[in-house]
């Protein structure tokens, strides 16, 4: 695919879906992009998996402590915590 430019997106509302499917370690290993959205709970519940993809515990306590609209972005190239100040017409 690499040769043909593409790319593929995979997206699910929680990590334990990812954790708990058969190709859990190649999707792990093969999405160096990740975007996350908040969790209070990512701090007490969901740290272990938060942990596998390869977060650390001030990154956790970021996407934990988040406003609403806040995601959290990590890749090969960085990592960051954005807002998305969306108004009526986008969020229609």
């Amino acid at each position: 695919m690499r040769k043909k430019n593409t790319s593929v997106i995979f997206a699910t509302e929680s990590l334990t879906d990812v954790d708990k499917s058969e190709i859990s370690s190649s999707l792990y290993e093969s999405c160096p992009t990740k975007l996350l959205l908040t969790n209070p709970y990512a701090a007490t519940t969901g740290k272990a998996l938060y942990e596998k993809i390869g977060l650390n515990e001030t990154e956790i306590q970021q996407i934990t402590n988040a406003p609403n609209y806040s995601y959290y972005y990590t890749s090969p190239n960085g990592r960051r915590l954005f807002h998305l100040r969306l108004g009526p017409v986008q969020m229609d």
